[in-house]
């Protein structure tokens, strides 16, 4: 699925189906020059929800946590560029329960 703003793209969605369930997705957005610049995959289906993770436009892994029902349920990491980690947080139904 394209996203377009004044005849250009702004963004581009590729989902992969398996029955009814959803297992993976990709959203890509873009500068009006087309150049990549954040990527959102929703990589797998988990036990308690959907696994996220997000990419700085480098590439480089962003943050990771699972979702249940598009709330924050479980653990969700995130990183700065250089793949340190700076923040790790434990979700249940979207109430952070530990840092």
């Amino acid at each position: 699925m394209l996203t377009y703003s004044d005849g250009k793209i702004l963004s581009k969605t590729i989902a992969k189906y398996k029955g009814s369930i959803q297992d993976e997705n990709m959203d890509i957005d873009f500068y009006e020059n087309l150049t990549k610049t954040f990527i959102k995959m929703k990589v797998k289906k988990v036990e308690n929800g959907q696994e996220v993770r997000t990419f700085y436009p480098s590439g480089k892994l962003e943050s990771i946590g699972v979702y249940k029902g598009n709330i924050l349920n479980g653990e969700y990491k995130e990183y700065d560029e250089s793949g340190n980690l700076i923040k790790e947080i434990l979700y249940k139904d979207g109430i952070e329960i530990k840092k």
